[in-house]
């Protein structure tokens, strides 16, 4: 509980300061400067995968890892974060030729430093993670936003455009290492252990190879929207993808971040962890679930409050995305089960299964445009949640339509919410009053019913 609670004020403080700063940035910056530094996410987003290895998640669920372990990923860390920067800096050029669109190729190259920074890091935040030290990392990770956020609306402001965006990213980056190393106190030994690194290779490869595609398919969406569609387009897409992530994702991070080191401990006691997953599930679902559909409902006086009306595009893609988000929690635990046993070649697996039909469904949806495609990945996460689900009850004995019960309780309230929100929502027309009153109704409303048909 002291790790989900620091958890939280680490995401929720840092994600909440970088929402407001973006808030500003989104007033003095235009959807085309979002656009730009969206195109660049996929390669940016792999870029940091291949760094990362695996071999973190590796680390955390060996449980004994020696100071010879750590050594030896933090030296693979920076060689490949150097190798996967040089890769990036020589293909600038043509991802600009790709995309033609003019000064793309120096934003690449700029951007992609973050890569190499962060890569000095990787361990330090690996072994706060292992001992569930997260009131370090709220800490640090708050210094580096407030700092890095207030450099960029003063670029912002002062008309640097899309650059504010990118000293932003490599600001937060360069603090966060500097502020872990200070505060980990972790210092790597001079070797490198051929041992070591093929004991965590055999399970961190798979986990990377797991990254590499669930990274790729995730931010492929981008690379369509920006290749088919304008600029603008995606940048109307990024926000919104934005605002549903900063509810859904972040709760559900929270949560898994506390909860992987915790199902690994408990790994070899089927019982326990059964009763730790089922928890896990049902506290996540318990705040992501009202949270999406508060935002599908509130999201135009919210955008149009926040950011002004020339991002009122992005309100029906945001509508859209929140069913997503909604489901985002039970997939990552079910995964987080399965990587807990060991299984990483179970995990590429699947992975491969459900990114192919993402790719089918984006194939035969975007003729007909961004809603369809955001259409046809909803249908697909439905689909995944059965994948996922289909092998916890093989693990653990809780399947499909267990998880599905154990949210139904939820589901309902939040139904019954909606009702109450969208019935409320429709008397007034200021949309601050909406906003306000929306939440604080949401909110008792939800609460109330919770407590009054007890649900767990």
């Amino acid at each position: 509980m002291n790790g989900i609670l620091w958890s939280a004020l680490e995401r929720f403080s840092t994600q909440g300061i970088q929402f407001v700063i973006g808030l500003v940035l989104a007033r003095l910056l235009s959807p085309s400067d979002y656009g730009m530094v969206g195109m660049l996410a996929i390669f940016i987003a792999l870029s940091q995968t291949f760094v990362d290895g695996g071999f973190s998640l590796a680390l955390i669920q060996k449980n004994n890892c020696t100071e010879n372990d750590f050594s030896t990923v933090f030296y693979f860390n920076i060689i490949i974060g150097v190798v996967i920067y040089g890769i990036l800096f020589i293909s600038a050029p043509y991802i600009e030729r790709f995309y033609d669109l003019p000064g793309l190729a120096s934003l690449t190259k700029v951007l992609g430093l973050g890569i190499i920074i962060s890569s000095f890091s990787l361990i330090h935040r690996t072994i706060l993670t292992i001992v569930v030290d997260f009131k370090t990392q709220a800490n640090i990770s708050l210094i580096a936003t407030l700092v890095g956020g207030t450099v960029s609306v003063l670029l912002a402001y002062n008309g640097f455009g899309v650059w504010s965006l990118v000293v932003q990213s490599l600001l937060i980056a360069t603090i966060n290492t500097v502020l872990l190393w200070f505060f980990s106190r972790w210092t790597p030994l001079i070797l490198f252990s051929k041992k070591s690194f093929k004991s965590l290779f055999s399970f961190g490869s798979k986990m990377l190879a797991t990254s590499i595609l669930n990274t790729f398919f995730k931010n492929i969406i981008l690379v369509v929207i920006g290749k088919a569609f304008s600029v603008q387009e995606l940048g109307y897409y990024s926000r919104a993808e934005q605002f549903q992530r900063f509810s859904s994702e972040n709760i559900s991070q929270i949560i898994q971040r506390v909860a992987f080191p915790i199902m690994s401990s408990v790994k070899s006691d089927s019982e326990r962890l059964y009763r730790a997953t089922r928890q896990y599930i049902r506290l996540s679902m318990f705040f992501v679930l009202p949270l999406m559909a508060g935002l599908m409902i509130l999201s135009e006086p919210l955008i149009r409050l926040l950011l002004t009306e020339k991002w009122l595009p992005a309100v029906p893609l945001l509508r859209l995305l929140c069913f997503t988000g909604m489901l985002y929690p039970i997939h990552s635990i079910n995964i987080n089960l399965i990587i807990v046993k060991g299984m990483s070649s179970l995990v590429f697996k699947l992975e491969l299964i459900k990114r192919s039909l993402m790719i089918i469904a984006i194939i035969l949806t975007l003729p007909y445009g961004i809603k369809a495609m955001i259409i046809g990945q909803i249908v697909i996460s439905f689909i995944s949640l059965f994948i996922n689900t289909y092998y916890s009850g093989k693990l653990i004995n809780y399947n499909s339509w267990q998880q599905i019960k154990d949210i139904i309780p939820t589901l309902v309230n939040t139904i019954i919410m909606s009702s109450i929100v969208m019935a409320f929502t429709q008397i007034f027309d200021s949309d601050i009053i909406k906003l306000c009153f929306g939440a604080l109704i949401s909110i008792a409303s939800y609460f109330c019913v919770a407590w009054l048909f007890k649900i767990e």
